[in-house]
């Protein structure tokens, strides 16, 4: 086989995953799962993509391992489509016995020829099919599944790395939203090329429920911006993990999505929560429990001069205690406030779990 056709099936099989989503989003898992099979029979490298193995493992409801075994084996992957068959909608079937569906076809086609010549061309290029790439802009999301959940995302400026770009979940605290946490730290971000989500939680309570419910919130979340790593990997490639930053009140959410854990655990597949958590000037609860997480590593600031000084000293001392990875740095004369310091620190941070060297990172 020529290197040229290695490179046209790789191709194919990107469309095949595209195709895939499309699908997924409409709620034709059948489709979704054929063109998945297909793009993997192309393309058996795919199957060491975390995406893809997170993906297969969505669709097909089974361990990720389970799910790839079961879509490269042709009759098993009939099986599972005949199944999820008949839970879908027909209405996308139908259409093919109207005469409207040639149009729509030859449509696509003429739109197809028009792009492959602007990629030919030079005119059209990975950055300019998202208009975010590069250029630090703001968007805001409802979650499909919540409408009533917004989250924000910021851009940074410049050209994704190869890998995508570092991402840091920032969770507002009492009386504020994801807008504040834009305005603290989206300059940094930009600049530093970190990709920045900010959710709003319409209310903080201490109680474990809410806590439930708000890591469930933050899978939702993860999960959405997966889906748009899978079609845009050039840009949010590497939502695979992330660095958490819980303000205040939203400290115990963070902590409790690193103790709880951010999982596929419903289909076998599980990630062992964040990548990191850091917190600024943590409120309580402290969970009194044995068992918090050890995946993550942990990094506590608080202002000298903050209320909740001494809280983050005894969340240093018992995280410290079950032996932990965790950092406590005080910030001399600060108060509640996010610093500049701190908000470089910050930075840092994110860039030393993703094993980014600080110095490429651009400054603020």
């Amino acid at each position: 086989m020529t290197n040229t056709s290695v490179g046209e099936r790789r191709q194919r099989a990107q469309a095949e995953c595209q195709r895939a989503l499309d699908h997924y989003q409409k709620g034709n898992r059948a489709a979704a799962l054929k063109a998945l099979g297909t793009a993997l029979d192309l393309d058996r490298s795919l199957e060491n993509d975390e995406r893809i193995q997170r993906f297969a493992a969505r669709l097909a409801g089974m361990r990720a391992a389970d799910a790839l075994a079961t879509l490269t084996d042709v009759a098993k992957r009939e099986a599972l489509i005949r199944r999820a068959g008949k839970g879908t909608n027909s209405a996308s079937t139908s259409l093919q016995s109207r005469p409207l569906w040639i149009i729509g076809i030859a449509l696509m086609f003429v739109t197809f020829i028009g792009l492959a010549w602007l990629i030919s061309s030079g005119q059209l290029t990975a950055n300019t099919l998202n208009p975010l790439a590069g250029k630090g802009e703001v968007e805001t999301f409802q979650l499909e599944r919540r409408p009533e959940q917004t989250y924000m995302v910021v851009a940074p400026y410049g050209t994704a790395p190869e890998n995508g770009w570092p991402t840091l979940v920032a969770v507002h605290g009492a009386g504020q939203t994801g807008q504040d946490m834009v305005d603290a730290l989206a300059e940094a971000t930009k600049n530093t090329g970190i990709l920045l989500i900010a959710p709003t939680f319409p209310t903080l309570r201490d109680d474990n429920t809410f806590y439930e419910d708000g890591r469930s919130v933050l899978m939702l979340i993860r999960d959405e911006m997966e889906l748009k790593a899978f079609s845009q990997p050039m840009y949010y490639s590497h939502y695979m993990g992330a660095v958490y930053f819980g303000m205040a009140e939203g400290a115990p959410l963070v902590t409790y999505a690193a103790w709880k854990g951010l999982d596929y655990a419903e289909v076998g597949y599980t990630m062992n929560g964040p990548l990191a958590v850091a917190l600024l000037n943590g409120r309580a609860p402290l969970f009194d429990t044995a068992s918090y997480s050890l995946h993550a590593t942990y990094l506590l600031m608080y202002g000298e001069m903050a209320a909740q000084a001494g809280i983050s000293r005894d969340y240093n001392r018992r995280l410290s205690e079950q032996g932990a990875a965790v950092t406590l740095m005080q910030a001399d004369g600060a108060d509640d406030k996010l610093t500049v310091e701190q908000i470089h620190i910050l930075m840092a941070y994110v860039l030393e779990m993703y094993k980014i060297p600080t110095e490429t990172s651009s400054s603020f």
